[in-house]
């Protein structure tokens, strides 16, 4: 029953993230990711006719889509896209990641012509939450969480209670006992996980002393144990300790918590169609179904190079894993996506990087490339040097314009440079828009000079400097939608264009940690500080899989894991040394085992050495004299020589 329950839990929450936007709206639009947009252009189609545009470098060439009475003609944003519909004005379609972007509708009227704006961010729907509980040495729970998805943001409360929102992971007194429910959202879903938290236990286990005391007895007892049956019996012992703490371990691999099925180690035969029947007390039945794939993760990547004798460089990519997908760039640019190879210019200089995916799993490698030789050269493979990234004060200024198409990303207490234009003769307005009304804040700009400037008031460290706006210390509040406007000297206007600033918490310290637990699991957990941290692995130099704040490993795992933290504005990562796990089930059981036996031993070697020892109450001592005397020489009685010696006689009945 509590399969069921878990399986309705997981095909609900796939089937409500269909998003609703419009054109006449002044937010941006979030997308699920593999899920359905409604995007309402208009009402009545059949009163305009449809242009709508993607915006990538504001020139006449940009793709677009024309729409003319719910029909969908001479579409080049959409090509090879049959998912794509248009009904009642609404255009539905099935969303992909590069469907992220600046959008303009043109509405044509009669000769009139009327054009809207909007931006649709993509981003990956909330997956499972996972929640673990650490109590440290030092006194304090931490409470981590974790999940996929992206722009998470965390909240949480403890008995109904809110906490401090904002982290993966939080502190709690030794003490705390109750529920405490992790909620992670974005924009485009929500979920959440309650588990039950109880103390910790003392940092330090008093000592036990046990006393034998011995009563006594009338009754003889003679206690002999060989070796060999003791060495026997403590073997047996440890054996069947051993077999059912393993059978313990091999039990855990799958078990049902909170409704859900949790199955530690997947195997291929779990692919398959699944159906989930739920029976109401009424007797009332509805059936789920699910198809379940199983997929191998992404092994190692190894990239090569290959210099030809025609003048052309191949760049090859090779991995382990199940339905691959490689994307590739050359020094950061994006380069043509699909295949596991591809074929550069010989004079190619720079880092060139190779990612692989599946559906479960993402890696990558990054080598540098260099000028092939002259064209007699045989093929030339390179030394591959895996590249690091640092984050350093240099890295955290970061540079934006108004003529991009996605949002700008600023470090929080860091500098923004924000480039508005090349020429400073013209009047610049600049708006933002506050709680999505018409109301806006206003700074103008003209010679580079700030006149009327109600959007930066009292904040000295924003300047204008050839064009540049720069914030020589981003603030919490610099996020929103801001709209640039350019007027030349006559006062006509000759640009106008949006963009979403947003500002994020920069990484702080990498903390990493490992535990055993009894099932045999290592699990490396990372922390830190910074918002819409996402996270990597990486064990002896191969990747592992992304995206969550702890990684469960083999028990004999043995190498240096590094744990890479990043966001939008910055990147730092942590290396340390794990080492195989002491199997703490099997120490436990063989010393319980271990004092078994010598509690047996002991009792056994008291009861012996007690009937050496033991004498009855009611018997009498008898002193016989045993030494040497001469027959002549008179007895005497009056007293006893020194060196006599006295034995104990038993007096017979």
């Amino acid at each position: 029953m509590m399969l069921i329950f878990g399986l309705m839990l997981l095909l609900q929450t796939a089937s409500c993230l269909d998003r609703f936007c419009r054109f006449d709206q002044s937010e941006p639009c979030y997308a699920a990711l593999e899920h359905k947009l409604n995007l309402q252009m208009v009402l009545d189609a059949g009163e305009y006719d449809l242009k709508l545009i993607k915006i990538i470098n504001n020139r006449h060439n940009d793709p677009l889509c024309r729409v003319k009475n719910d029909k969908i003609k001479e579409c080049d944003l959409y090509k090879d896209r049959p998912e794509m519909t248009v009904i009642n004005g609404t255009l539905i379609k099935h969303v992909i990641r590069a469907d992220s972007g600046n959008y303009r509708l043109e509405l044509y009227d009669g000769g009139r012509e009327t054009s809207r704006d909007l931006q649709v961010i993509v981003e990956a729907p909330i997956g499972s939450v996972e929640v673990s509980i650490i109590c440290s040495s030092s006194g304090v729970v931490r409470v981590s969480c974790s999940s996929e998805g992206d722009q998470l943001l965390y909240s949480w409360t403890l008995n109904g209670d809110p906490l401090m929102d904002g982290d993966s992971s939080i502190y709690l007194g030794v003490g705390t006992d109750g529920n405490i429910s992790c909620s992670v959202k974005n924009h485009v879903s929500h979920t959440q996980k309650t588990i039950r938290v109880k103390p910790c236990p003392g940092a330090t286990i008093a000592p036990v002393t046990s006393t034998l005391t011995s009563s006594s007895t009338h009754t003889e007892c003679v206690c002999s144990v060989s070796v060999e049956y003791v060495l026997v019996w403590c073997f047996q012992l440890m054996v069947l300790l051993g077999l059912l703490g393993g059978f313990h371990i091999y039990m855990r691999h799958t078990s049902v918590i909170n409704g859900t099925v949790i199955i530690n180690h997947v195997i291929r035969a779990d692919s398959g169609n699944y159906r989930l029947k739920l029976t109401d007390s009424d007797g009332t039945e509805t059936s789920r179904d699910l198809q379940v794939i199983v997929e191998a993760p992404i092994g190692s990547v190894e990239v090569s190079i290959i210099c030809s004798s025609s003048g052309v460089m191949r760049a090859s990519c090779s991995s382990e894993g199940d339905q691959l997908l490689y994307s590739w760039t050359l020094n950061g640019d994006p380069l043509m996506d699909g295949n596991s190879s591809i074929d550069l210019n010989k004079k190619t200089d720079g880092n060139i990087s190779c990612s692989v995916k599946n559906l479960v799993s993402h890696t990558q490698k990054t080598i540098r490339v260099k000028p092939c030789p002259g064209p007699t050269t045989a093929s030339v493979t390179p030394s591959l040097t895996s590249t690091s990234i640092q984050t350093s004060d240099y890295g955290l200024e970061l540079n934006c314009s108004f003529n991009q198409s996605d949002p700008c990303y600023a470090a929080l207490g860091h500098k923004l440079n924000l480039l508005m234009m090349l020429d400073a003769k013209y009047e610049l307005h600049i708006k933002k828009r506050v709680n999505n009304t018409a109301d806006y804040l206003v700074c103008r700009v003209k010679y580079d000079k700030m006149k009327e400037c109600d959007l930066y008031k009292n904040r000295t460290e924003v300047t204008v400097i050839n064009g540049t706006l720069i914030i020589k210390r981003v603030i919490r509040a610099d996020s929103g939608s801001y709209r640039l406007t350019l007027y030349n000297s006559y006062g006509t206007q000759t640009f106008q264009g949006s963009l979403q600033i947003i500002v994020e918490a920069p990484i702080g310290s990498v903390e990493m940690s490992i535990i055993c637990s009894s099932s045999g699991v290592m699990r490396v957990s990372c922390s830190s500080e910074g918002d819409q941290l996402l996270y990597s692995w990486t064990l002896n130099g191969d990747s592992l899989m992304d995206g969550n704040s702890s990684i469960d490993l083999d028990e004999e795992t043995d190498g240096n894991i590094c744990c890479s933290v990043k966001n939008h504005v910055s990147h730092t990562q942590k290396t340390i040394r794990v080492k195989p796990c002491l199997d703490v089930s099997l120490i436990a059981l063989g010393c319980v085992a271990l004092i078994l036996i010598l509690l047996f031993i002991t009792i056994c070697y008291v009861y012996k050495k007690k009937q050496l020892k033991w004498t009855p109450a009611a018997a009498e001592l008898i002193y016989a004299d045993i030494s040497h005397e001469n027959k002549n020489e008179k007895k005497k009685t009056e007293s006893l020589p020194a060196d006599v010696v006295y034995a104990p006689v038993k007096v017979r009945t």
